[in-house]
């Protein structure tokens, strides 16, 4: 009778496991490299979660959230000078044209106090302003195309809340890739550095209450009272995270 010769099954190679894991790292952190040169994105970031990739915040581009990820990195640390740098905290603000003049003032002042701030920018207008005026400051684009951004806006309008919106999305992208931020909204002055009365917040969210009649007298919070998302400094916890990203999912 005919003799069958049957194969035997192909072995698993740990050794060959081994190689091709070292190679797909080796090529990860080429591709790393590339991206940052170019300063697009850290081999942290190609590894992490991408949370507009991955659906957590929507209708903000991935190109735009590379941008802004790579301006914060050139201002983490708060102040200028590296000797008082803070480590994972950043100072931001945002305006679109039509609040150029505010947002002179604001620099002043955050110039003055000695920061280091990140600058949203609503509309491409005032993004090549700041990229050509101010080339010493930092700013990425934050706007939606398809929306006229770079006008002054009424309160509670369509492109007030579309701005309104952005500024929450974009402050989520931040907490969610660990930055502490002090957001400050461009018509916000101070008599004194802020950073130094609110590092030392024990809370997770410290906010300035939405009541004009607040003299600054101490109170206990009802719950009730908003909170003005104009004036805030938020930590990259869950609980904060999970409350940016509700609401940039759902209100916004």
């Amino acid at each position: 009778t005919p003799s069958m010769s049957i194969p035997c099954p192909a072995r698993f190679s740990t050794r060959r496991l081994r190689w091709a894991i070292v190679a797909f790292i080796i090529l990860m952190q080429l591709v790393a490299v590339i991206f940052s040169s170019i300063g697009q994105v850290s081999w942290l970031d190609i590894l992490m979660p991408d949370p507009f990739r991955d659906g957590v915040i929507a209708n903000m581009s991935r190109r735009s959230s590379q941008i802004c990820l790579a301006q914060a990195r050139k201002v983490e640390g708060v102040y200028v000078d590296p000797r008082l740098r803070q480590p994972g905290n950043l100072v931001v603000t945002a305006a679109n044209h039509g609040y150029l003049d505010m947002l002179d003032s604001w620099m002043c002042f955050a110039d003055r106090t000695g920061w280091q701030y990140l600058v949203l920018a609503f509309d491409l207008k005032l993004y090549r302003h700041i990229t050509h005026a101010h080339p010493n400051k930092t700013s990425c684009p934050v706007f939606d195309s398809k929306v006229e951004l770079s006008r002054p806006s009424n309160f509670q309008s369509s492109v007030f809340n579309i701005v309104s919106c952005l500024k929450i999305k974009a402050v989520a992208n931040l907490l969610h890739h660990g930055y502490s931020v002090l957001f400050l909204d461009v018509d916000v002055r101070w008599k004194q550095d802020i950073w130094k009365i609110v590092r030392s917040s024990p809370c997770d969210y410290t906010f300035q209450i939405n009541r004009h009649e607040y003299q600054g007298v101490p109170f206990t919070y009802s719950g009730s009272d908003e909170g003005n998302t104009g004036v805030y400094y938020a930590k990259p916890t869950r609980a904060v995270r999970d409350l940016f990203q509700q609401v940039a999912n759902g209100s916004c």
